[in-house]
């Protein structure tokens, strides 16, 4: 196998690929650094705690089943992500004040694909495959001492997720000439934006809580097609492309 590892100044990579008889894969990954770099100077105690960053992972696992038959995967994952936590302790009680904020975004992608050999004229490529868009903002703040626990959260996310479908023909023909055909399907989710609002309150052990979403309805939709499309080369520059969808 290979592999290869790098250090920079504001971003790390690593990554491993080879390959096991009919069976290969491919690793890699990637993360800023910069919030660790800071960190001796902005966290100096434990009062105070930053950390943003950006980071991703990829992996591609092929399969060959044959000479006419491969199954490839492939798989995404990639999150942005603010975090800062302040303490501040009150010098005159016991009393522990802990705030919090947050902001993160990430996308999740899944799918796999079955290429097929037909004959030395007609293939086909069969695509499934899920992905996931998600987005959080929020803020939390607590209040702690001897008799008395309270806390309090305020958190606004929203998601995008779809599942996909597609396979296609493609035969090409003996004069260069090129004819495609297909379906595509789709599934999709959508939540707009919802708001979740949390509080409890604890004395002496008895704790009451309450969580409380506003949200927008939350909508989706199918989406079919089908294509057919002919591609023929009048020229050594120059071709037409003409179908239906």
């Amino acid at each position: 196998p290979s592999r290869g590892f790098s250090l920079g100044p504001l971003i790390t990579k690593a990554y491993i690929s080879g390959g096991l008889g009919k069976f290969t894969y491919h690793f890699s990954g990637r993360r800023t650094l910069f919030d660790l770099l800071i960190a001796p100077f902005i966290n100096k105690n434990a009062d105070n705690n930053l950390a943003f960053y950006f980071g991703d992972a990829n992996v591609k696992l092929e399969y060959d089943v044959n000479k006419n038959d491969r199954l490839v995967f492939t798989g995404y994952y990639g999150r942005d992500r603010y975090d800062q936590t302040r303490i501040q302790p009150q010098n005159t009680s016991s009393t522990v004040r802990t705030s919090q904020e947050l902001l993160s975004w990430y996308n999740l992608l899944g799918n796999l694909r079955y290429d097929k050999i037909w004959s030395d004229r007609l293939t086909q490529n069969t695509y499934v495959g899920h992905t996931i868009y998600s987005y959080e903002n929020g803020s939390t703040f607590s209040e702690e001492n001897l008799i008395r626990q309270q806390s309090s959260s305020l958190l606004y996310s929203a998601d995008v997720a779809e599942t996909m479908f597609r396979t296609s023909l493609i035969f090409r023909g003996r004069k260069n000439g090129i004819l495609r055909a297909g379906i595509n399907s789709s599934y999709r989710r959508f939540i707009p934006g919802r708001f979740t609002i949390s509080g409890s309150t604890a004395i002496n052990g008895i704790e009451v809580s309450q969580d409380t979403m506003f949200s927008r309805i939350t909508s989706s939709n199918f989406d079919h097609s089908f294509y057919v499309e002919k591609i023929m080369d009048i020229g050594e520059k120059t071709s037409i492309n003409a179908g239906l969808r």
